[in-house]
């Protein structure tokens, strides 16, 4: 379970990868 929960958690963060990543640079700027 936890496996897949991880897989989930990554493929989510690998489609707004860049997103957050220009969330996070937006807010730190």
């Amino acid at each position: 379970n936890m496996l897949i929960l991880l897989i989930i958690k990554i493929s989510r963060f690998a489609r707004n990868d860049r997103k957050e990543s220009y969330d996070t640079v937006s807010s730190r700027e």
